[in-house]
Parts: C-alpha cells; sequence; structure tokens
C-alpha cells in the first residue's frame, strides 16, 4: 500500500517536472535526466508487481497501462543500440580497407592490382548486403 502511494506520488512529479521540461527550454536537459531516475522506479515498480503474479498473461491484464506507459522511456535503448550497429560497421569498413591495401602491396602488376581491387569491391558487395540481412533479422527480433 505505502509502496503504490510512493509510485502515485512519484507519477505526479513526472507530470510536473515534464511539463516544465516542456516550457522552460533551458531546463529541458536536466527534466529530462531527472524523468529518467524516475523512470528507474517505474521499473522497479513493475518488477515488483510481476514479482507477485508469477504469471506472465496475468501480469499483462492487469498491469497493461503500466507498461504502456514506461514503453516509450527505452526509445533511447533503441538509439544506443543502432549507434553501436554503425560503430561495428564502421570498424568492420575500416578492416577491409587494411586487408585490401595489403593485398595490393603483395602484388606487382599493374593488371593484378585491377582485377584483384575488383575481386574485393565484389565480396564487399555480398558481405555488405549479408550484413544488411542480419541487422534486418536483429531489428525485427528487438522491435
Amino acid at each position: 500500500m505505502k509502496w503504490d502511494r510512493f509510485v502515485d506520488l512519484i507519477s505526479v512529479v513526472w507530470v510536473g517536472i515534464f511539463i516544465l521540461g516542456q516550457i522552460y527550454s533551458r531546463w529541458r536537459y536536466m527534466c529530462d535526466n531527472i524523468n529518467i531516475v524516475l523512470l528507474s522506479i517505474f521499473v522497479a515498480d513493475l518488477v515488483v508487481k510481476y514479482r507477485k503474479v508469477h504469471n506472465w498473461k496475468v501480469f499483462l491484464k492487469h498491469h497493461w497501462w503500466d507498461i504502456l506507459i514506461v514503453i516509450p522511456y527505452f526509445r533511447i535503448f533503441r538509439v544506443l543500440k543502432s549507434l553501436r550497429i554503425l560503430r561495428v560497421l564502421r570498424i568492420g569498413r575500416s578492416v577491409k580497407v587494411v586487408k585490401t591495401t595489403k593485398a595490393i602491396k603483395g602484388v606487382k602488376s599493374v593488371k593484378a592490382i585491377k582485377n584483384i581491387g575488383f575481386i574485393k569491391i565484389a565480396k564487399g558487395i555480398k558481405g555488405l548486403e549479408s550484413m544488411r540481412r542480419k541487422i534486418w533479422r536483429l531489428m525485427k527480433k528487438v522491435f
């Protein structure tokens, strides 16, 4: 009972901080950070409620509204995952450039260099396509 009152009070505080952040743009960053801290309380509330029920269907039936309220906060994690994927792609590209450069240094004739470059480009395109498919499958699973 006390926990529910506490979460209700935090909800009112959250609304007030959200409105302040929207009205006063210079406070928006601070208000967003405070709201992220308050999110941890809402998530803890959901975890406690789920632990009491231990049944996913019953939990969804009785606490669907709480879950809907918390979902928009997790957009930031999607953005962070996207940035991590971009970093992995960038690292992969730089490794391919280094490998291609080393291969070109080892070749003596200009004709062979052109052929190897063409082969590397063709393999790179195939690699990028398969990586795009893997990322797409991963995104489907996550979202």
